[in-house]
């Protein structure tokens, strides 16, 4: 009932309704977003059939939320608490995510990834993220906890690793640690692990891919080690196998899921092989693991693995081999396929194929918290697909910045922009139909209820029907999607004046007069702002209009999101983009007093 609902309230067509109605109706006591043998979903059987886990938790479906670093687990609020990453979190659980995994906390300050990042260590931490679980269960959810320690990854002086071996991706050398900072680090873990579970978590991730901590013992690329946690496979895999052991003494067999995250296919040269990962994998099976998601690639190797040129779903196969690998062992453990599965096509694939148990989406989550729900309701047309760009998700990473989706600007800032319906709609021209026009100018304001005018000079735009160009199996749904919410599409225009009645224009050589009171110009590579400048109306200027000095759909888009979220109270002229965050800042402060330039 409550999808059948959600589907009346959204405004969905008859056909929609009665699609969400047939897979919930028919039983009541499944979980949104879940599905049974007896009644399978009618187009991704596989996707939304529920999963036991060894431990005794059931997901309602096959979809895992990959761990991303989103820097919502160390901003916290005025009081302390983690509301942004609670509301993050909440509303993907909401989208039908079957397990999320948030993004990496440290077990302890020599695992930071940044000097002050995510920790969890004391009770004390453990208590700010009750708000974070409990937003997660309210919406019907699963979440777990990513246990990161960095390693030779870590940008500050604490920075530890088997040996002392500097990674080519960072400035600073980690000190190799001893027997005893191993053991007492194993410890760590373990206690990271139990403290989570006490502020409700469902379950922890342990990071053993990707290059960092656990990767740089079990390769010989950074494990240099003489002793017993170096050499030999059987010493180098010590350390991840006695960390699992610990965690899963640390929070009991049932109810607790423990996921571990293995490096399938490294991707650089003397890394972990694979008659190697295939024995982890089954050591960890044997030692209580309940799902293996895998690794693919560490961040330094010079290969492309989650880049817009990587086919979806192309790393589905390295989960395959290790899959058939284990199953000629007699072991036959979760498996969690990963990388550039970013609609529910391709997970259905994988998944029937056999190929995985599970699939991981991350950056999908990022680009629509929906994504599991509009799959669900048949809605997939609407998905907001991730492009994968990395622009602003990784790249942000990288430079500090606040995490967040060039498709998607309110990501990572559910809490801060909320596009409410406007008391008092407003006619919005939007000036300018290059690739800011539509998505940054347009869609924001007619989301928030604006009544929407799309216009576009001849000389820069044919005059054939505009958005005619756009991919052959998309294009046509964004055309559509525009006429149903009411823009007028006015092509063939050129340019007159803006006047005290109007904007003026010539539609095919014939005059035209319109009064929006507010008008967001969005247009080209060079900033031709005449019209602005000659308006007496409130004006805006987002993405290339505002500044011409790169193309950057990322800015355009986030700058309109923002402007539609104010236009009724913003002082005209006004610029609105995204604040740099404080460890951007951090960082540029402590580089300048390294004696390095800043990134």
């Amino acid at each position: 009932m409550a999808s059948t609902l959600r589907a009346a309230r959204a405004g969905l067509s008859r056909r929609r309704q009665l699609r969400a109605f047939s897979a919930v109706e028919q039983r009541p006591e499944l979980p949104y977003c879940s599905s049974s043998d007896e009644h399978p979903h009618g187009t991704y059987p596989h996707l939304f059939a529920p999963l036991t886990l060894p431990c005794g938790l059931t997901l309602r479906n096959r979809t895992l939320m990959g761990s991303m670093h989103t820097g919502l687990e160390e901003h916290h609020d005025a009081d302390g608490g983690l509301g942004r990453m609670a509301a993050f979190y909440g509303e993907r659980a909401a989208g039908g995510a079957g397990i999320i995994v948030t993004g990496g906390v440290a077990p302890n300050r020599e695992g930071w990834v940044l000097p002050m990042a995510g920790k969890m260590s004391t009770a004390k931490e453990a208590a700010q993220h009750a708000c974070v679980t409990e937003a997660v269960h309210d919406a019907g959810g699963l979440i777990a906890m990513q246990i990161l320690h960095a390693g030779r990854y870590a940008y500050h002086p604490m920075a530890v690793a088997p040996s002392k071996k500097k990674a080519p991706i960072n400035v600073i050398t980690p000190r190799a640690l001893s027997d005893k900072d191993i053991r007492r680090t194993i410890d760590d873990f373990a206690r990271c692990a139990e403290l989570a579970k006490s502020c409700g978590y469902d379950g922890v991730e342990i990071m053993g891919s990707e290059g960092y901590f656990i990767n740089e013992f079990l390769a010989p690329r950074t494990n240099v080690r003489d002793d017993d946690w170096g050499g030999s496979f059987e010493n180098r895999s010590r350390l991840a196998l006695e960390i699992m052991k610990a965690v899963r003494a640390a929070v009991g067999v049932e109810d607790f899921a423990v996921i571990f995250r293995v490096s399938m296919l490294e991707l650089v040269e003397n890394g972990l092989s694979f008659d190697e990962s295939v024995e982890l994998s089954a050591a960890l099976h044997a030692a209580g693991v309940d799902i293996i998601n895998t690794g693919i690639g560490w961040h330094e190797a010079r290969v492309p693995t989650i880049a817009t040129c990587v086919p979806r779903g192309a790393f589905a196969f390295a989960t395959r081999n290790v899959k058939d690998a284990l199953d000629a062992k007699a072991a036959h453990p979760l498996l969690c396929a990963t990388n550039r599965i970013n609609d529910a096509a391709t997970a259905e694939r994988i998944l029937a194929r056999g190929d995985a148990d599970l699939v991981s989406l991350a950056r999908p989550f990022l680009a629509d918290e929906n994504i599991v729900r509009k799959a669900w309701e048949g809605a997939e047309a609407e998905t907001n697909t991730c492009i994968g760009c990395n622009q602003a998700c990784l790249d942000h990473t990288f430079k500090l910045v606040p995490v967040s989706c060039l498709v998607n600007p309110r990501a990572g800032h559910e809490t801060l922009l909320n596009l409410e319906q406007a008391p008092a709609p407003q006619r919005v021209a939007v000036v300018g139909a290059g690739p800011a026009g539509p998505v940054a100018g347009a869609w924001p304001a007619l989301a928030a209820g604006h009544a929407v005018t799309l216009f576009e000079a001849s000389d820069r735009r044919k005059k054939s029907a505009l958005g005619a160009g756009l991919g052959k199996t998309t294009g046509w749904i964004h055309r559509a999607a525009l006429r149903q919410r009411g823009v007028e599409f006015v092509r063939g225009c050129e340019y007159v004046s803006v006047e005290d009645d109007g904007f003026h224009a010539k539609v095919d050589g014939r005059a035209r007069a319109r009064r929006p009171p507010r008008t967001p110009p969005s247009r080209g590579q060079v900033s031709v702002n005449d019209l602005y400048d000659e308006t007496d109306v409130d004006a805006f200027l987002i993405g290339g209009a505002q500044k011409a000095g790169e193309l950057d759909a990322k800015r355009a888009i986030d700058q309109g999101y923002r402007l539609a979220g104010a236009i009724e109270t913003a002082e005209p002229g006004a610029v609105l983009e995204m604040p740099v965050g404080w460890r951007a800042s951090a960082l540029k402060m402590r580089r300048d007093a390294m004696g390095r330039n800043s990134a």
